[in-house]
């Protein structure tokens, strides 16, 4: 009984909480994408987006000039490039990571994250890890041979940029400008170029504007990723795993449920006979009910509560290798969601078990103590 009951709460408390990371990581790129347009190169849109939504480095670029050609479009309220180097496992580098490089006179995308990070600016030669980099405020960290400050650390985001490393177009300028440099293969050109143009167009027509950019850029071999292109498959996603954790859940509840049923059917036939004697020395039926129930609810607590554990020992060490197997945004609920969980497995868990148990002495307590005991003979 104790086996079924902490397989019940073990299958629900894992499955529940990675579908749950995994909706949390890819709501929280959705609604923190930030830009209402992207527009990068046309070989790299699938890159850009596997760097956002799944943290896989990339380098991808176009001429910088683009971006004047974008400012002048109808309903276009505000621009800011970035720039994105992946960088190498090698002596020039401290480890493979994403570097993402953006203007903090024109950002209004990442800044916003970087708050809680730094009380300043991001100064020359100072740079902001994601969560996933293994450094801390005043480390040193190394890219293509130049030495980098490390100002803050950002908060866990569960996409892509908790494996990056942010810094301003300036100290990206003086890496271009590195001999090194010449070590990343997918680097051809140095000069003037960015990766990505962000996009504000504040309460414009986004199919409208992004026609028009797209017909202001023809022929520079360049994607134009609204918001909504880019979530689209994510909110499918989102819905997917919803879906999935109901299942588990119903699935799990009926198989317990079923299990428990027929445990404490045949446990409860063959007590038959002890049963018969506590009613026949002055033992009450609803004392007898009251010891069965005790029962089931001591093995449902107990089995409830191993399976939680063993789920958390199993899931949470495991939050990263899991984020990488799945391939897509993971972060993990707070600690209120997380608690509201446990108390929601240990009502149900309870609540099988006890069902179970009155549903298989509902026969037992229609029969007195000489049938019980003759029965059992």
């Amino acid at each position: 009984m104790i086996f079924f009951v902490t397989l019940l709460a073990f299958t629900m408390f894992s499955v529940s909480i990675i579908s749950r990371s995994t909706e949390n990581g890819l709501s929280s790129v959705v609604n923190r994408l930030g830009a209402d347009i992207m527009v990068v190169p046309e070989e790299g849109g699938d890159s850009v987006q596997s760097l956002l939504f799944q943290g896989i480095p990339c380098t991808t670029y176009f001429d910088a000039g683009i971006e004047e050609k974008i400012k002048n479009v109808e309903g276009v309220e505000k621009t800011s490039p970035q720039l994105y180097l992946a960088t190498l496992s090698a002596s020039c580098c401290d480890s493979q990571l994403q570097l993402i490089a953006f203007d903090p006179k024109t950002d209004f995308v990442i800044q916003p994250w970087l708050k809680s990070s730094l009380h300043n600016n991001l100064s020359a030669g100072s740079v902001v890890v994601g969560s996933s980099v293994n450094k801390k405020a005043g480390d040193t960290i190394t890219f293509y041979g130049i030495e980098f400050k490390v100002a803050g650390r950002m908060e866990r985001t569960g996409m892509g940029y908790d494996s990056s490393v942010f810094l301003n177009f300036e100290d990206a300028q003086k890496i271009l400008e590195s001999p090194n440099i010449e070590k990343n293969k997918d680097l051809k050109q140095v000069d003037n170029i960015i990766s990505t143009v962000v996009v504000d167009i504040g309460t414009n027509s986004i199919s409208k504007v992004s026609d028009q950019i797209k017909k202001e850029l023809s022929g520079n071999s360049v994607g134009v990723y609204t918001s909504e292109t880019l979530t689209h498959s994510i909110a499918g996603s989102i819905a997917n795993f919803k879906d999935l954790e109901k299942f588990t859940e119903a699935i799990s509840f009926l198989s317990a449920a079923v299990a428990l049923l027929s445990l404490f059917a045949i446990t409860i036939n063959e007590r038959k006979k002890e049963f018969g004697i506590l009613l026949s020395i002055g033992t009450r039926h609803k004392q007898i009910f009251q010891i069965i129930v005790t029962e089931a609810t001591t093995i449902t607590i107990f089995g409830a509560i191993l399976g939680i554990v063993i789920g958390a020992i199993t899931v949470f060490p495991f939050s990263i290798v899991i984020s990488q197997k799945l391939a897509l945004p993971y972060l993990l609920p707070e600690l209120t969601e997380i608690a509201g969980l446990v108390i929601k497995i240990l009502v149900i868990s309870v609540s099988t078990g006890i069902c179970s148990a009155i549903f298989a002495t509902k026969r037992l307590l229609a029969c007195d103590a000489s049938e019980l005991v003759k029965e059992t003979e």
